[in-house]
């Protein structure tokens, strides 16, 4: 099978209510057309930047291993286009190459006819999902329980606050925890915020509620920092949303500085450093909860048993006709035809396309 065309657009997309300082998302989306007629579909978001260096990279990628190339399983032509960057390093090179991993993933499995995640080795199934959207530092702790409440009616199985480093936390994770009563996990996002003390500080507050994990306590490389809070937290650490590749998620697994990894589409270059990231901490007995990207991140579920939720952040649902959703007992379930079956909208293209070059 011959890939008879390659290319990568660029889609802006605005985010109304903004997520924090994030009001828009930029989108590469690349799209494989095989010799056959097969296509295979991949995007990336992206926060928006002043450039367009990810799209360059997804450009370059697919000019020098893929256009005109006989079609390589997705796994062997990430290791040749990560191979090239040796002397690079991530950046920009591994956002574009991300959006080329899920287009040759959706191009694989569709020539094998079957879902991703079954090409990926697995068998598909449902998944529980918490909610992140809306939740924010430093809000009022009423409106934050009323967030909470709505999400536990709409069927979410846990809803992840947003933590300031301040003493104000306690008042947010109080708030909520009564109002929920039990019925659903709490989680708490840092977003590597904190010090070494307000860290320890908001770990306490999370244990006093029953939290079932505080995310990002600190940066990623704060490798003493999270050592130091892994010996005596009181409550399950998350990171890894910021983590650039399997290497860098290694210390992590390996050093049980972590009881849940959150690998991230961008971060990674694409589902298969993802799948690799997750291998590992099967290995080390640690809990798997992506970032964000429910529906494309249900297939990596299907060959990750201990993929234990997805994060319903709505960012760019939007852009999609055809994605699964939340049913009303918190689950999502894939879909069951070939590829991963997220369908771009053509009107969304329409709105939102940027550069077609």
């Amino acid at each position: 099978m011959i890939v008879a065309d390659a290319r990568a657009e660029l889609w802006r997309y605005r985010i109304d209510p903004p997520m924090g300082t994030i009001d828009s998302m930029d989108v590469v989306v690349t799209t494989l057309t095989a010799s056959d007629g097969l296509t295979g579909v991949g995007f990336v978001p992206l926060p928006s930047s002043l450039d367009d260096l990810p799209l360059r990279a997804a450009r370059s990628h697919l000019a020098r291993f893929v256009a005109g190339r006989p079609f390589k399983h997705p796994v062997a032509l990430w290791r040749e286009i990560v191979e090239s960057l040796r002397r690079t390093g991530h950046g920009p090179y591994f956002s574009g190459l991300a959006s080329v991993d899920v287009a040759a993933w959706d191009l694989y499995a569709k020539s094998l006819g079957v879902p991703l995640g079954v090409a990926l080795g697995g068998t598909p199934r449902r998944v529980q999902t918490y909610a992140s959207g809306g939740f924010a530092r430093g809000q009022d702790p009423a409106q934050a329980a009323e967030l909470a409440e709505k999400f536990v009616r709409a069927g979410a199985r846990g809803v992840k606050l947003r933590a300031g480093g301040t003493p104000h936390d306690a008042a947010i994770l109080n708030a909520v925890a009564a109002r929920v009563d039990g019925k659903i996990d709490v989680m708490v996002d840092a977003n590597e915020r904190g010090s070494l003390s307000s860290a320890a500080r908001l770990l306490r507050y999370a244990a006093e509620i029953g939290a079932r994990f505080v995310e990002e306590p600190l940066a990623v490389t704060e490798h003493a920092g999270f050592a130091a809070l892994a010996r005596n937290s009181p409550v399950p650490i998350a990171t890894g949303e910021n983590i650039r590749g399997s290497a860098a998620a290694a210390p992590y697994l390996l050093n049980r500085w972590c009881s849940v990894i959150q690998p991230d589409l961008a971060s990674m270059g694409g589902l298969t450093d993802c799948l690799r990231t997750a291998q590992l901490a099967e290995h080390c007995n640690v809990e798997v909860a992506p970032h964000f990207l429910p529906g494309l991140f249900l297939h990596l579920a299907a060959d990750v048993p201990h993929l234990t939720w997805l994060e319903v952040l709505p960012t760019i649902e939007a852009l999609f006709s055809t994605i699964p959703r939340m049913d009303p007992d918190g689950f999502v379930t894939p879909p069951g035809g070939p590829g991963h079956g997220l369908v771009l909208s053509p009107d969304a293209r329409a709105e939102y396309l940027v550069d077609a070059s």
